[in-house]
């Protein structure tokens, strides 16, 4: 699908939002190891190109997230600092990552797109028209100066589809806790974790100085998964997968797309997670298992693209 072009007045916008969030109260605060540096500190990139390699790449919304998360930090006695960059290229991170032990930054943050064997997408200048792509193993030992035993940062939350390698791979350079998603994830649910998982962390400095990242996991999930929305969860979640009659008279295990979109993983150096599957809703018709589908389908996977296509039309990152 083609995107809008970006007018002048998304892009004030956008600089609106930058410069209210960068200019968030910090607060002096003991750190976890008693020094007396600044507050924690979550540096946030958002990316939202238009154009990959020639293809137009379908529409997010990082801006609600960053505004979600600007209302999260916003009290300049919660113990925290966020730096949001709605624009972010690689120069940005290039620059945050200079003065991350400085600042004491403990979270890594990047909302965007990604895909399965594609990294990270990042805009190739302020405009926003194109993406450019970061090498993952680049990322992550950059990362690995400032984290773990060589730095402040505790944690990075990868908001964008088929991350969990990524995370593995930033877990071996030594970041101690990342956040992922398995696969697909839905803008919106992504915007959700974003959200709870933060204010959980929030809460959490309002009562202790101990950063608990599986916990503000937890909780986020947790919340997620039994909410009213999602009140037919559990047996999306558990229920058995459905046989279908494939190519060949073989029978193909046809299983759900919410069990295959919106799955987030915990990779910590504690152990990693389980993968939760946090669907927000199910589409506006069950996933398509006809006689007719089947047949045409050649593979597990070509039967997940058709149904997954035709039942499963919202926007994922």
């Amino acid at each position: 699908m083609l995107l809008k072009e970006l007018c002048i007045g998304q892009r004030a916008k956008q600089m609106l939002i930058w410069t209210d969030i960068v200019s968030l109260p910090r607060k002096q605060k003991a750190n976890g190891n008693g020094l007396g540096s600044s507050c924690n500190e979550v540096d946030a990139f958002f990316s939202n190109p238009r154009e990959w390699d020639g293809h137009a790449l379908s529409p997010i919304d990082v801006q609600t997230e960053s505004v979600l998360m600007k209302i999260v930090f916003q009290d300049p006695e919660c113990g925290w600092h966020c730096n949001i960059n709605t624009t972010a290229m690689i120069s940005d991170f290039h620059q945050s990552m200079m003065s991350a032990k400085q600042r004491n930054v403990r979270v890594f943050h990047l909302g965007g797109h990604a895909g399965k064997g594609l990294s990270f997408l990042w805009n190739a200048d302020y405009v926003a028209a194109k993406a450019t792509e970061f090498n993952d193993d680049s990322i992550a030992l950059i990362l690995g100066t400032v984290s773990g035993k060589n730095g402040p940062m505790e944690c990075a939350v990868l908001n964008a589809c088929w991350t969990y390698e990524t995370g593995k791979i930033l877990r071996k350079r030594g970041m101690p806790h990342v956040v992922s998603w398995r696969g697909d994830v839905h803008d919106s649910t992504s915007q959700e974790f974003s959200e709870r998982f933060y204010r959980a962390l929030v809460e959490q400095s309002r009562m202790s100085l101990v950063r608990d990242y599986r916990k503000a996991f937890d909780t986020a999930t947790g919340a997620m998964r039994y909410s009213d929305d999602r009140a037919d969860n559990s047996q999306n979640v558990s229920g058995k997968s459905p046989f279908v009659r494939g190519k060949g008279g073989m029978n193909v295990v046809i299983e759900p797309p919410w069990q295959r979109k919106d799955v987030i993983m915990f990779q910590s150096k504690d152990g990693d997670s389980e993968p939760v599957h946090v669907w927000q809703t199910k589409g506006s018709s069950e996933p398509a298992t006809s006689s007719s589908v089947v047949a045409a389908a050649s593979s597990y996977e070509d039967t997940y693209a058709v149904t997954a296509s035709t039942a499963f039309p919202m926007y994922t990152r």
